[in-house]
């Protein structure tokens, strides 16, 4: 594959368009957070994922599409400790994909064959800022026909809907329309103050998460 060598301000510049992610387990909402590495100031000397990743739960971020993964090798002051910086990915990635992609992931991979260099496998991702689903505006008479069944919450579970899947439970935030989320897990966890709460059974909708949205009035 063709390489380029780039001067240190083309890499800068590059390197602003990139953010480096990670995908965490969450016990508590049994899944994967997608986190991202703070940016560093020097992309060339300091480790792209030495700071912790942080979570922003006001501004989720969710994966769009994923390109092929390349590997990269990292120089290292103690072989012990994994530094990887966003100018050696940069150095790494075939031409063909740069400027397509926004974010990576990079996963240690041991040594290069003389043990002189750490490598890394680097996967390139687009991710965007996830947003909830928009809720039309209804009139009163409308919104009494979108609750014709006496079902609640707490009727779905292992029945209707199994008590693992995941569920979120919305209420619509009347200003904008958009859903604004209560609870968010697997449907045998849903608080007791919800299960008695009536839903939009019209309005269970399913996303790439595979997670039911139960509106509640």
């Amino acid at each position: 594959m063709e390489k380029i060598e780039f001067t240190k301000e083309q890499i800068e510049k590059i390197a602003e368009g990139i953010s480096v992610i990670c995908f965490r387990s969450n016990s508590e909402a049994k899944k994967f957070l997608l986190m991202e590495y703070p940016k560093v100031k020097d992309v060339f000397d300091y480790s792209c994922i030495w700071d912790e990743p942080i979570y922003n739960k006001e501004h989720q971020k969710e994966v769009r599409s994923v390109l092929p993964s390349f590997e990269a090798v990292h120089t290292f002051g103690s072989s012990a400790l994994f530094k990887p910086t966003l100018a050696e990915i940069i150095q790494a990635c075939p031409i063909n994909l740069l400027g397509n992609f926004n974010a990576v992931t990079i996963h240690y991979n041991g040594f290069i064959e003389d043990a002189s260099k750490h490598q890394s496998i680097v996967t390139p991702y687009v991710i965007c800022e996830k947003k909830k689903p928009f809720v039309p505006f209804f009139s009163d008479e409308e919104e009494k026909k979108l609750h014709p069944s006496p079902l609640k919450i707490g009727d779905l579970v292992g029945t209707i809907i199994d008590e693992f899947c995941q569920v979120s439970i919305d209420t619509i935030q009347p200003d904008t329309r958009n859903l604004q989320t209560l609870f968010e897990g697997p449907l045998n966890e849903v608080p007791e103050k919800y299960l008695d709460k009536h839903f939009r059974p019209i309005e269970i909708i399913k996303d790439y998460e595979d997670e039911i949205h139960l509106i509640i009035n």
